[in-house]
Formats: C-alpha cells, sequence, structure tokens
C-alpha cells in the first residue's frame, strides 16, 4: 500500500472535482492514473509517420476472368511460389 500526502489544496480540489465528474473517487482516480502512468510503453527516439492507406492502397489482379472465377477449383495466389519474395516486389513496386 502506498500513502501520498498533497499540501496543495488547489491541487487537491481539482484531482476531487476531476474524480467526481467520471464517477469515482480520489483514491480510484489516482490510482487508476498511477496503473495507467507506470504501464505506459516508452516514446520510441524517433517518429513514426503514419500512412494513409486510400494513398497507398492498391488493388491486387489475380487474373482470373467470370467465367473461372465462380469454380471451386481457383485458388487465389496458386501463381505465388516464395511468399516472401512476393511481398518484397510488391513493397518495392509501391515504394516505386
Amino acid at each position: 500500500m502506498l500513502t501520498i500526502q498533497i499540501d496543495d489544496a488547489q491541487l487537491e480540489q481539482r484531482i476531487i472535482e476531476k474524480a467526481k465528474s467520471i464517477g469515482q473517487t480520489a483514491q480510484e482516480f489516482l490510482r487508476d492514473l498511477a496503473v495507467r502512468e507506470t504501464t505506459k510503453k516508452d516514446k520510441l527516439p524517433f517518429d513514426v509517420p503514419r500512412l494513409d492507406p486510400a494513398l497507398y492502397a492498391q488493388v491486387i489482379d489475380f487474373g482470373i476472368d467470370d467465367e473461372n472465377l465462380n469454380r471451386e477449383t481457383v485458388t487465389l495466389f496458386a501463381q505465388v511460389g516464395d511468399a516472401g519474395q512476393y511481398i518484397h516486389n510488391l513493397r518495392r513496386q509501391a515504394r516505386d
């Protein structure tokens, strides 16, 4: 068990008000806050840009005509022998 002491009356009041606004006691609010802050993952030392899928998505042409589309024997990606190389090529094409 951990006990904290808050000597700032304004801070104490803000904590109590915030806890009440979300339907918790001050103790529950501070416990949840401590759990959130101590379980956060460390931020990476570099930025990772978020890409817009609409800009980078592409349609994969399976080369299946309408006649063969309804057959049960059609296997998607049947032309792919090495999945790793196939993905590598798709990523390289997307960059170009």
